[in-house]
């Protein structure tokens, strides 16, 4: 079904570019469960939408910001590790969009943090997280 829908949506069209938004922290924050499960699902239709629509000369990209420099993010109330101003944030995300990256996640002390509480299991990773002070 999936295939017939985007075959409709992209018949006459030949390249492109589709983004899709994920925050790194969403990954684990325990306090917004639904948000992050919505974010993994995010996650994987670009996996899989980037796959599908290759051929097609559409790439598509998921970008996975840690602490972007913002009024929104000024009112954050955990830490913010790695805080990275917004034109350094545009800077990165058009490289990664230029080089065709499937996945930018800066930065990548962050991103490299994220992937190694997704390896432990739950209650080490809250009992980290409780240790920082983000959940």
């Amino acid at each position: 079904q999936a295939a017939f829908d985007i075959d409709h949506l992209v018949s006459d069209k030949k390249g492109g570019r589709t983004v899709d938004h994920q925050p790194l922290l969403q990954e684990i924050d325990a306090r917004k469960r639904m948000n992050s499960r919505f974010s993994l699902a995010v996650d994987l239709e670009g996996e899989g939408l980037r796959g599908l629509l290759a051929g097609r000369g559409i790439g598509v990209t998921v970008i996975c910001p840690g602490f972007v420099a913002t009024a929104m993010s000024d009112a954050y109330p955990c830490p913010r590790p790695f805080l990275v101003p917004a034109e350094r944030a545009a800077a990165i995300i058009r490289a990664g969009l230029a080089r065709n990256r499937a996945r930018i996640a800066f930065p990548w002390p962050l991103a490299l943090a994220m992937w190694f509480l997704a390896l432990l299991p739950p209650s080490a990773s809250l009992f980290l997280q409780r240790l920082f002070r983000f959940a």
